[in-house]
């Protein structure tokens, strides 16, 4: 009997550590799985970085609706991972979308969107106004390809009629203290920010993210040429720290929704490391800033190196991560669609164009637009969009790509007159109706 006993506990003992022994194993080998024998051979990214402990955001998603649809960040591992893992959640998504373009529901509400007119920016002017904040001590970031960079200096920096000159030239006469980072190279672009180069260096895969061209075959190289990063800080003084009360203006070349351009021995892709810069570096200082992006046509040549086409449905998750990311620190993102091609001899053709610019505004409205901050629940507006596709279909082209000059200068004036009027605002001050009217500034 004592024998049998022994033998019983022996055996139950063995079957129960198999069983533990095989639940360990799973979870570490399961994708997407949170054990810590899996995190601790992969690096921490940056969306990890925002969900972890150490640090705790401050808001929630909120859908047109009026519904909370989450908070925090979703995790991002390799692309093979991500791409098994959120494969049908990403699917789910985009039919929820593609519902709202193929209703047309979208063009017929304009609280998230203006349709740019050339010759009348009032309507566009007018919702920005009313969605937009003032940003905290006058910052402005402009990022995105070269369809944004024209808009930013209009491909002439000795112009003094540009985003470029007003903001980002002007303030370092106007205020004592200024600090500027400028590099116009496509290449060695780690040294605006004093980073060093990932090593061992990783190549973009082609299937989901860029580079493509120059910036693929070259470490530390961007594909684009001719728009550099112009980072610009400014105070008062030196020894207070204080912001100088003028509008500032910075621009980043971001040329892609995702790319590996820019890596760093913490981060991987460029977006990343440029949020967490953005995050750590400028809102501990200056708060959020109102944020000014744009970008379509690299990503949709993803995919060209095997023959595929064009992925929409990897350019909305690429972008969704991306506003994700960016979410800490910009108070709003003014989305600024691509403009429409002049010719149909290259991927980005206008019905392909259109298409991706309506599955944009379909996730801003399912999930950008508007964020509860804070503790007090009340949401705010986060995303806007400024779509001057149908305007440019007509307008006049410099190449297959651009606009002309006079016609960017155009899109560009109405965000001047908008940085103008919200400083104005900032400082609690609103020109009009008869009088001056004094309001509470938004933070």
């Amino acid at each position: 009997m004592t024998l049998s006993k022994k033998t019983n506990a022996s055996v139950l003992l063995g079957t129960v550590a198999i069983v533990v022994l095989s639940t360990l194993i799973i979870c570490a080998t399961k994708p997407g799985s949170r054990s810590l024998f899996r995190r601790s051979l992969r690096e921490v990214t940056a969306l990890e970085y925002y969900s972890s402990a150490d640090y705790k955001p401050e808001y929630q998603y909120k859908s047109v609706d009026g519904t909370s649809i989450g908070s925090g960040f979703s995790f991002v591992h390799s692309p093979e991972e991500q791409a098994a893992s959120e494969m049908n959640e990403e699917l789910q998504k985009l039919v929820i979308i593609n519902s709202k373009v193929a209703s047309g529901s979208m063009r017929q509400r304009n609280d998230v969107k203006c349709v740019f007119d050339l010759n009348n920016v009032e309507e566009c002017l007018a919702l920005l106004l009313r969605r937009v904040p003032p940003p905290i001590s006058h910052r402005w970031t402009f990022m995105g390809d070269s369809q944004m960079g024209k808009m930013w200096d209009l491909n002439n920096k000795r112009s003094q009629d540009t985003i470029y000159h007003r903001f980002y030239r002007e303030p370092q006469e106007f205020c004592s203290m200024c600090e500027a980072r400028s590099h116009n190279s496509r290449c060695n672009v780690h040294d605006v920010f004093g980073w060093e180069l990932r090593d061992p260096w990783e190549w973009s895969d082609t299937k989901v993210e860029g580079p493509l061209g120059i910036g693929r075959n070259t470490p530390g190289c961007a594909d684009q040429s001719g728009h550099g990063y112009q980072l610009l800080e400014c105070y008062i003084d030196g020894e207070t720290g204080r912001p100088c009360e003028v509008p500032v203006a910075s621009f980043y070349p971001i040329e892609f929704a995702r790319d590996v351009e820019l890596q760093t021995p913490q981060f991987r892709t460029t977006q990343q490391n440029i949020a967490h810069w953005m995050t750590t570096e400028h809102v501990p200082k200056y708060g959020r800033s109102v944020c000014v992006m744009g970008a379509m046509y690299h990503d949709i040549r993803i995919g060209d190196a095997d023959g595929s086409e064009p992925n929409e449905a990897t350019f909305i998750s690429n972008l969704r991560d991306f506003f994700r990311l960016l979410q800490p620190s910009c108070a709003h993102i003014i989305w600024i669609t691509p403009n429409a091609p002049d010719t149909e001899n290259y991927p980005q053709k206008t019905p392909l164009v259109r298409r991706w610019n309506d599955l944009v505004e379909g996730m801003i409205r399912t999930e950008f637009s508007d964020v509860i901050r804070g503790e007090n629940g009340v949401p705010v507006p986060f995303a806007t969009i400024i779509d001057h596709f149908e305007a440019s279909i007509n307008g006049p082209h410099e190449d297959n790509a651009h606009m002309t000059r006079d016609y960017a200068s155009k899109v560009a004036n109405l965000l001047v007159e908008l940085i103008q009027r919200k400083a104005n605002e900032r400082k609690g001050v609103i020109e009009g109706g008869g009088g001056d009217v004094v309001v509470e500034a938004v933070l």
